[in-house]
């Protein structure tokens, strides 16, 4: 059994223990010789052993080490909601006091939208300051936070194990086409009764946020059963939105396909027990975990920015070649003298070849890894959700 159909098996059992959880229904039946070792990994790389707690309290055959992971987890995750309870109100409180716009972001509204806001773990907590972030960071200094360094989309901010972001905009510049809708992204929402600084989406446009948000770590690198999770939670909640609203604006960024696939995968994996296999877009979700995998970053940047939609086996090989061969303007980036003397293109290619091979993260070796193991199926995910 390869490493990917193991990751299909505990997947598969996550989705119904979560359906379980989620429906008040009783947790599946698991084999005698199923890997409890290997789903603690499993539901930890996706993020989902706090809401796993709820369905293996109740399962007979939990080996007494991987329940008490889980229940540890879970009381981890308590403690965590209260602190957040107590700490993220105070800071909100204190930004309006200060008259610096703000709006909650993401897990830490999400997360009411549960049984238990312990079932959903939050890593960061997301806040939107956009250009108020001088400010901003004055009042979370001063209640505290200690800052951990400046990021392109939000700086953070860390206190008692709470990690903030406070983000200058919603989306990455990169995403050309959401950045134009969203811009700063305060214009998508409005002031909170009794308040003048504290913003909220409506519930139409956080849930094209929430789809927004999936999208992008989908083309990234991935994402895990966490993230659709919360499709099935908010549809779940609010059952009578307005759809024609959230179906034209979706339109308007390219996102109206990958709803609708989204919408039907969740509901057929949380809705009743799933019996199915997992289809190309479920594998990619299952096999990715909560942030995806560093292979898939590469191979997805190929698939969206170099693949020609004719040839994927031209356009795998040129990519390829263009990695370990590049031209002059990539190569004379690194080596200057390659622009002076270009007859110098072939040692310079050697040179970087033997120097890059025992590197990591931006070697030839890693950024070849994903793509070379790839074949015409790894498009479907892509174009099954309208995102190529």
């Amino acid at each position: 059994m390869t490493d990917n159909e193991k990751k299909l098996l505990l997947g598969k059992a996550a989705v119904n223990m979560i359906y379980s959880v989620l429906n008040n229904a009783e947790a599946p039946e698991i084999s005698e010789d199923f890997d409890w070792e290997a789903f603690r990994s499993f539901t930890k790389d996706h993020n989902i052993s706090n809401i796993i707690y709820y369905a293996v309290k109740t399962m007979s055959g939990v080996p007494d080490e991987i329940l008490k992971f889980y229940e540890e987890t879970y009381l981890r995750a308590c403690l965590k909601t209260a602190l957040t309870d107590v700490e993220i109100p105070a800071l909100l409180d204190d930004f309006e006091e200060n008259r610096v716009r703000h709006m909650p972001l993401k897990g830490y509204i999400m997360r009411n939208y549960y049984p238990d806001p312990a079932m959903r773990s939050m890593g960061d907590i997301d806040i939107l300051v956009g250009s108020d972030l001088k400010e901003a960071d004055k009042v979370i200094q001063s209640l505290g936070y200690s800052f951990h360094g400046e990021g392109f989309l939000h700086d953070n901010y860390v206190k008692k194990g709470l990690h903030i972001e406070l983000h200058k905009s919603l989306v990455d510049e990169y995403f050309s086409t959401m950045y134009k809708y969203y811009g700063e992204g305060f214009g998508r929402a409005k002031t909170e009764p009794g308040y003048k600084y504290r913003y909220a989406f409506s519930d139409e446009d956080f849930y094209i946020f929430l789809l927004a948000h999936l999208a992008k770590h989908f083309k990234i690198a991935g994402t895990g059963i966490r993230s659709v999770m919360d499709i099935y939670v908010f549809r779940k909640k609010f059952p009578s939105l307005d759809e024609k609203y959230i179906d034209s604006q979706l339109s308007e960024i390219g996102l109206l396909k990958f709803k609708d696939k989204m919408e039907k995968m969740v509901f057929s994996w949380f809705s009743e027990p799933f019996t199915d296999d997992f289809d190309a877009v479920g594998e990619y979700i299952v096999t990715s975990g909560v942030y995806g995998q560093s292979d898939n970053h590469e191979l997805n940047a190929f698939i969206l920015n170099t693949l020609s939609d004719t040839s994927y086996k031209k356009g795998k090989i040129k990519y390829m070649l263009s990695m370990i061969f590049p031209g002059k303007k990539y190569l004379g980036a690194r080596y200057p003298v390659v622009n002076k003397y270009p007859v110098l293109i072939p040692l310079y290619w050697i040179i970087r070849i033997f120097s890059t091979l025992t590197k990591s993260r931006y070697s030839i070796r890693y950024r070849l890894k994903g793509v070379s193991k790839s074949d015409e199926d790894s498009l479907k995910k892509f174009d099954d959700t309208g995102l190529r």
